[in-house]
């Protein structure tokens, strides 16, 4: 592995680029996940300051992609809200235009995302289908998705608890 200045090392193979002292097992994981030819969901579990994260390793184009579709359903709903006080025909305009926008916007970005170049350099976990156990919590918090800073992992394990 070869040291970066901006504190990222590059795997051996010189193809992405981590934040230093990750786990070289995380590494692969993500690494797999995130491959061009053939990408690989594998479940993992987490540890952040004692909350535990856990769910299926995801691609970072995919969880973007999933985060900007979700931002623009969240701008329509919110239009819709915001449309509840008007008259019928204020309200069709009102919402027409606004949705016309969010969803040039969304479909502007979905493009540029898919012509992106594949990512080389990682600082985040993705996680899909991700259960959130906090200290003391019987259940856990269930997310369609979660992005984790890859530097404030304390621990893993591959696997997800039953």
């Amino acid at each position: 592995m070869t040291e970066q200045n901006d504190g990222t090392e590059t795997q051996d193979d010189g193809t992405y680029e981590f934040p230093e002292g990750i786990h070289p097992d995380l590494r692969l994981l993500i690494s797999l996940a995130n491959g061009e030819k053939m990408s690989m969901n594998s479940p993992v579990t987490v540890w952040v300051k004692g909350v535990q994260f856990s769910g299926l390793v995801v691609a970072a184009k995919e969880a973007r992609i999933w985060f900007i579709k979700t931002w623009t359903d969240g701008l329509r709903n919110a239009a819709i809200g915001k449309a509840e006080g008007m008259t019928a025909e204020a309200k069709v305009a009102a919402l027409e235009g606004i949705r016309g926008a969010v969803d040039d916007t969304g479909t502007h970005l979905l493009e540029q995302e898919e012509k992106a170049p594949h990512p080389k350099r990682f600082g985040f976990l993705s996680l899909k289908n991700a259960r959130v156990w906090t200290i003391g919590s019987r259940e856990p918090t269930r997310l369609e998705m979660v992005r984790i800073r890859l530097d404030q992992i304390d621990a893993f394990t591959l696997g997800e608890p039953s």
